[in-house]
């Protein structure tokens, strides 16, 4: 065999290995693995300091969505919601469960205000707020979406459009289940399904 054969089929090989393992380290499953663990390490801002997903215990919960202080309609109605049904889950899984609303208005959302608001409806329930870029990850891992419009009519100059859905997920940002908060029971009854409590 020639040197110059030699070296042809030594290089084939190379190549045939480095595409190879250009193609393992490139699977789809891992970049998802990979998303979902940058999701699960995003740091918002709570009331009592920085808060994440990584945070949570591996027995944890928590169900979140996306708000905005001043939201005169989805907001109110879906923490009412869920302070009833929460209030009517057994003890044990109350204490499993984080409620938690994210801020899609970091702009103009004052902090305190807005950490003061969930526990009106419980008090365990949580707000947590950060930078847009943090946000918007943490939006885009749960496939929700928002959107600011701009109503010079109205008394805030704005308004946000934003997914009406709860997320449910642990400490590692998986989707677990996705809720709409049509009312209590609907909310008690999908919440008691999933954690093998049936009503």
């Amino acid at each position: 065999m020639t040197m110059s054969r030699l070296l042809l089929i030594t290089s084939t090989i190379l190549l045939a290995l480095l595409v190879a393992n250009t193609l393992w380290i490139f699977r789809p499953g891992q970049i998802a693995a990979a998303k979902q663990a940058s999701a699960a390490e995003v740091e918002l801002e709570s009331a009592i300091g920085s808060w994440q997903l990584a945070s949570l215990e591996p027995e944890q919960y928590a169900l979140i969505f996306f708000g905005y202080h001043r939201c005169p309609d989805i907001c109110p109605l879906t923490l009412a919601h869920l302070g009833r049904a929460y209030q009517q889950l057994p003890i044990d899984l109350q204490d499993r469960l984080q409620v938690v609303m994210v801020s899609v208005d970091p702009r103009l959302d004052d902090w305190q205000e807005l950490f003061a608001y969930p526990p009106l409806f419980h008090p365990s329930f949580k707000a947590v707020a950060g930078e847009t870029e943090q946000v918007d990850q943490l939006v885009a891992h749960f496939e929700a979406f928002y959107r600011v419009v701009d109503l010079p009519s109205s008394g805030l100059g704005y308004a946000i459009d934003h997914s009406p859905g709860l997320y449910l997920t642990n400490h590692r940002a998986e989707r677990l289940l996705t809720l709409v908060s049509d009312d209590s029971h609907y909310l008690l009854t999908e919440l008691k399904t999933f954690f093998g409590d049936q009503p």
